[in-house]
């Protein structure tokens, strides 16, 4: 028997009422600009134009990770991960290094969001795929080499 996953995907789409655009930024290696660093083996300097990967409807969302809390000066925290859903049609291969930034929210969300930058961390991955989903890193805690 095979199962009709269109219906579904079309409704996990229909709540995607965000718009975020997500970019590939590479590295001019061979320019005057860019000096590679011995201890990384990166390239420091210039990056060249960024691929727009996606642009389009999205949803940005949190999931509290209290299964796995963080200890922090004797407290115990309820971490927030945040995670955007992209419509299932949309593939590419994740690099590390992928940038999405929030473009526009629904008339309801938080509008803080707009404009905010994250990397990706990790896509969910299961048998019965309605859309992907992706874990996200605040892009102001991180710094690009």
């Amino acid at each position: 028997m095979e199962l009709n996953l269109d219906p579904i995907a079309a409704f996990v789409e229909g709540l995607m009422v965000d718009e975020c655009v997500i970019r590939r930024y590479g590295r001019l290696e061979n320019s005057a600009v860019a000096s590679r660093n011995e201890t990384t083996g990166k390239y420091d300097g210039a990056r060249v134009e960024a691929e727009i990967l996606y642009e389009g409807q999205c949803m940005i969302y949190s999931k509290s990770t209290d299964a796995n809390p963080t200890m922090e000066g004797g407290n115990e925290l309820a971490v927030q991960q945040r995670f955007v859903s992209l419509p299932r049609d949309v593939d590419w291969e994740l690099l590390p290094e992928d940038e999405l930034e929030v473009t526009d929210v629904h008339t309801d969300g938080d509008h803080s969001l707009v404009g905010m930058k994250y990397l990706l961390k990790a896509v969910d991955q299961g048998t019965y795929i309605a859309s992907r989903d992706i874990a996200l890193i605040d892009r102001s805690r991180t710094q690009r080499t």
